[in-house]
């Protein structure tokens, strides 16, 4: 029976997900030689290719809500220094984004239009990360390919950015990761799947039995009232005369040896002042200077 085409994928569609990417990895790295010719410098080195095959067969699964692709699409566009190493969940795996990253694929296809990227894969390398984007497939319908693109990061975050889009792709993926485990903000839960589902071509007993489910924390506070402990009480005590706004922002976190690390925290929008008070509404100014 064939399946209905899929525009957007559940949690319990990622084990059939690796399956298909495992399926397709497998293909290209035996075909490289004519990928090679057809594509030249855009080709992946077979290294890489062996590196993509291990990876994605034993990847983790990480399957995050829209609310949380919001909250992360936001905060990544402030995203301040992290170390790579410190912040990924596991060695391996693929995280999609549901509904889409926002972002546009780093490949361009032969129409000459760029796609969204909808899921990476990363996996962990001697010195950094390297991250495969996955988007839906030009030519069939409903399913999800990767597309060609790959960049990699160094064990400090850094990477030689040729493509803004890659940029702004590393960032979602450090906020996606960041807020997830951030317990104040994301919470998750293992969705266990069934490994006899018989559309799974690819099943193996040996693969985590856990799909790993990303969603906002839902917070309750006073209506209007301030977020006890949210931020660190300043040294020397301010009286507040009134209540305004605090934007959601980044807060620097150093840690390891010599605290060379770094794992940022993020700090939700919040009401701060003393309850009862007015709350002071100020309009932002944003200053361009040269």
């Amino acid at each position: 029976m064939k399946r209905k085409p899929r525009r957007h994928l559940t949690a319990a569609d990622m084990p059939r997900l690796r399956d298909e990417l495992t399926e397709q990895a497998d293909e290209i790295r035996r075909n490289s030689d004519q990928i090679a010719k057809n594509v030249g410098d855009q080709a992946i080195d077979d290294i890489t290719l062996d590196a993509v095959c291990a990876a994605v067969r034993d990847a983790e699964l990480w399957w995050v809500r829209r609310d949380m692709v919001e909250l992360a699409a936001s905060a990544a566009v402030s995203m301040i220094e992290w170390t790579p190493s410190l912040c990924r969940p596991g060695r391996a795996g693929i995280l999609y984004w549901d509904h889409g990253s926002g972002v546009e694929n780093l490949w361009q296809g032969t129409a000459g239009t760029r796609v969204e990227t909808m899921a990476v894969l990363w996996f962990t390398l001697a010195d950094g990360v390297a991250i495969v984007t996955v988007s839906r497939d030009p030519i069939r319908v409903g399913e999800f390919a990767f597309d060609g693109s790959l960049f990699t990061v160094d064990e400090h975050g850094k990477a030689d950015w040729e493509d803004p889009a890659a940029q702004r792709l590393w960032d979602l993926v450090g906020a996606t990761w960041l807020l997830a485990q951030q317990p104040t903000i994301g919470h998750t839960w293992g969705v266990r799947y069934d490994r006899r589902d018989p559309d799974r071509p690819f099943a193996r007993p040996t693969l985590p039995s856990r799909i790993t489910v990303v969603t906002l924390r839902e917070i309750s506070r006073a209506a209007g009232g301030d977020d006890p402990g949210i931020e660190d009480p300043p040294t020397q005590p301010r009286k507040l005369t009134h209540r305004h706004l605090v934007r959601g922002h980044w807060r620097q976190q150093a840690c390891g040896p010599e605290r060379r690390w770094r794992k940022p925290v993020f700090v939700l929008p919040h009401v701060k002042g003393p309850e009862g008070t007015e709350l002071v509404m100020k309009p932002a100014v944003r200053v361009w200077r040269r």
